[in-house]
């Protein structure tokens, strides 16, 4: 109903989806992807620097959907940093729960996930003083990973092979 207040699938809550629709290119992405609709009334926007939204679409397709905003030439380099992870991401390996990786439009700055169940931020987590040391290690290890490659992948990335800092 319109100006609810509604809950995240995780149980966080959001903004009333009334009041803040999916934007037309997020839905006409998702039918070309043959991923169906998502209905208002069961999306749900996260806060963030991007705009992100899951939810079950009219097919029973669970999604996320990231679009990334800010200067163009700024969300393109991420947009890129991004999509170079999910080429060398090996999921089985991974420690943590790893989202599948659907579809992306570079021009639209779009990427779309399978939506993952049960999931907590690594924000949400620490605000519950859950995201313990061996969390933070572990996390740690998994970026520093997929940004070494990344950065042997792409030889205009900002980001040393030597270790996390920029390179000179």
């Amino acid at each position: 109903m319109a100006g609810e207040e509604t809950q995240y699938p995780q149980g966080r809550s959001s903004a009333p989806a009334a009041d803040s629709p999916v934007d037309a290119s997020v839905e006409q992405f998702l039918v070309r992807l043959h991923l169906g609709s998502l209905d208002a009334s069961e999306d749900f926007p996260y806060p963030g620097r991007n705009h992100n939204r899951s939810g079950a679409t009219d097919t029973g397709n669970a999604t996320f959907v990231k679009r990334l905003k800010g200067n163009p030439k700024k969300s393109l380099t991420r947009y890129q940093r991004l999509m170079s992870f999910e080429q060398l991401m090996d999921r089985g390996q991974s420690p943590f729960p790893c989202p599948e990786f659907l579809s992306d439009d570079e021009k639209q700055r779009l990427l779309v996930f399978g939506m993952l169940d049960d999931i907590r931020s690594g924000g949400e987590l620490a605000a519950e003083e859950e995201f313990t040391e061996a969390t933070s290690e572990e996390a740690g290890r998994t970026v520093a990973a997929g940004v070494g490659r990344t950065a042997l992948l792409d030889p205009r990335s900002s980001v040393s092979t030597v270790g996390l800092g920029k390179a000179a």
